[in-house]
């Protein structure tokens, strides 16, 4: 018998995936098809098998792209980076792939029920599945689906599959009994241990520094000075001031089909027409709608100068380049009149990202500049953050990068050659320190004492109950060290340490000590996720490395 929740989609599910794919994945198709593609060298002619789909197709690509996007925002996942998105979705179609490998079969209605009480998009803030957020999602819109609600019913089918196959490769490997009890006597283990350290900030070697060696350093270092391609670039803004006349009223059906999709815009208006009372009956949408209908015009309209905007933008480009009219000449300068701009100036800018004014035009826009040159001066349309506004840059100057005279960075190159002899001198001091404690039958506090380093003790602990001042990479560095020996010099930071196991005490273990069972679990369950993760990994890298086909 089909549950509720599955009826539900039966019989409602277009308004449901309408909203899901009208507010979210729309945006975002916009945000990835704005930038690079996935191999974007390569001629549209050739395809790029992908374990199924051709990368070279974009059809195919966004349809993965919505793929990964609605099963993302049903888990409740709201914020995407672009590289991490990209990189799900790779790894989504290899999941696919392995999962029809494996015959793993598609669920079954109430399956696919119970399955959607597990989305965190229906859940509460408790984690509990709430039917109330899924049919006052639904209730609230009329329906009409940019996509086909199919397409998310399969993804749905996917997302099933893709958790069984995660379940199913993840299953805990095979290990020696050896491998477990070494785990445990390692997590018994107590430690006593002596730690003296030279602080490197108040090292003070006496340097000899000449012109002589600042100039050999500088010769055999000359590219770390290097001075990186510059690029100077000015720009112009297209927004809504660039449409003229009026924005025709598309009609009712459009705007009911606009406010719908768009409630949150007017949350304040609508909060205002609703009677207040337990037992008051708020006004249908369209009821709503019919009162406010000028706000949503104007709202409407707001958005579609904007949108003619970055047409006109588009079309200003499209004549720089059709017509091959050059920059600054009178044509251009008459173009920039024609439209009501002006051009905007940057400061000089390199490849690196701290010398990009961000804030101030979106990082595309740099992009784009820096791949300029030869005939090409001008860039694509790059929109703001909220698409308010459409950029276009205009390359000014493109100086190559070269490498400085010395007197040009001189102080900067004699600071940098004083650290490094300090370096090899705190390393010299460290060795000799060593090999002094190595002569004195591994007397590290009387070493210590001597040398004027800091010396702590830390008695009776083990590596789960660590001290404070025990740094991770000096509990690695002890577990080598045998009772009595004293590490050489270890650099962590800014200062250098010294270890003196003192005492340490390993348990004898067996199969039948209590915390036995959960180290074999542990062990078990990260070797299967090592596994699966090794696995994927080649998988992705077998396919992205091999040439497309004619």
């Amino acid at each position: 018998m089909i549950s509720w929740i599955a009826n539900l989609l039966q019989k409602r599910g277009k308004i449901i995936f309408s909203v899901l794919l009208a507010i979210i994945i729309v945006a975002f198709v916009f945000t990835i098809g704005a930038g690079p593609g996935i191999v974007p060298d390569e001629r549209s002619n050739f395809q790029r098998d992908f374990y199924g789909i051709d990368l070279n197709s974009s059809g195919q690509v966004q349809q993965l792209q919505s793929a990964t996007m609605v099963s993302r925002y049903l888990d409740g996942i709201r914020q995407f980076d672009d590289s991490q998105f990209q990189e799900q979705m790779l790894t989504r179609q290899v999941r696919l792939h392995l999962a029809d490998q494996l015959s793993i079969p598609n669920p079954t209605e109430s399956q696919l029920a119970d399955f959607l009480k597990s989305k965190r998009a229906f859940q509460n803030a408790s984690g509990r599945f709430e039917k109330a957020l899924l049919e006052n999602f639904v209730s609230t819109l009329q329906s009409d689906a940019l996509i086909n609600d199919s397409f998310v019913m399969a993804v749905l089918k996917e997302d099933f599959r893709l958790e069984q196959l995660d379940t199913l490769m993840t299953q805990p490997g095979f290990l020696f009994e050896e491998e477990v009890l070494a785990s445990l006597a390692r997590e018994q283990t107590t430690w006593s241990v002596e730690v003296a350290k030279l602080d490197y900030t108040t090292f003070s070697p006496v340097l000899e520094i000449d012109d002589a060696a600042i100039e050999a350093y500088f010769a055999e270092q000359q590219l770390t000075y290097r001075i990186p391609e510059e690029f100077t670039l000015q720009f112009v803004e297209f927004g809504a001031d660039q449409v003229s006349g009026p924005v025709a009223d598309p009609g009712d059906e459009e705007l009911q089909r606009y406010f719908l999709t768009q409630r949150s815009k007017f949350a304040e208006a609508e909060e205002a027409l609703t009677p207040e009372g337990e037992d008051a009956v708020a006004p249908a949408p369209l009821e709503i709608f019919a009162q406010i209908r000028g706000q949503v015009f104007n709202t409407w309209a707001a958005e579609r100068r904007t949108a003619l905007a970055e047409e006109v933008a588009n079309e200003f480009i499209s004549k720089l380049f059709e017509e091959n009219i050059p920059y600054q000449s009178v044509e251009f300068k008459k173009m920039l009149l024609d439209h009501s701009i002006r051009l905007k100036d940057l400061p000089p800018f390199t490849e690196a990202a701290s010398t990009q004014l961000i804030g101030v035009v979106p990082a595309e826009l740099y992009d784009a500049a820096m791949r300029l040159g030869g005939n090409r001066y001008f860039t694509d349309v790059i929109a703001n953050r909220d698409r308010s506004k459409f950029l276009v840059g205009f390359l000014e100057s493109r100086a190559p990068a070269r490498i400085p005279q010395l007197s040009e960075v001189r102080a900067q190159v004699e600071a940098d050659y004083r650290e490094s002899q300090k370096q090899e001198a705190f390393a010299a001091k460290g060795q000799a320190i060593a090999d002094t404690i190595s002569q004195s039958d591994n007397n590290l506090a009387a070493i210590a004492q001597a040398e004027g380093l800091a010396l702590e003790t830390y008695e009776s602990f083990t590596f789960a109950d660590r001290p404070e001042g025990l740094s991770f990479q000096l509990l690695q560095a002890m577990e080598p060290l045998k009772q009595g020996e004293v590490s050489d010099m270890i650099t962590v930071g800014d200062a250098g340490y010294f270890l003196k196991i003192t005492a340490r005490n390993t348990p004898e273990v067996t199969a039948e000590d209590a915390r036995y069972a959960a180290i074999s679990s542990s062990l078990e369950g990260f070797s299967g996720f090592a596994r699966y993760q090794a696995i994927m990994d080649q998988l992705l890298s077998l396919k992205l490395g091999q040439p497309a086909q004619n």
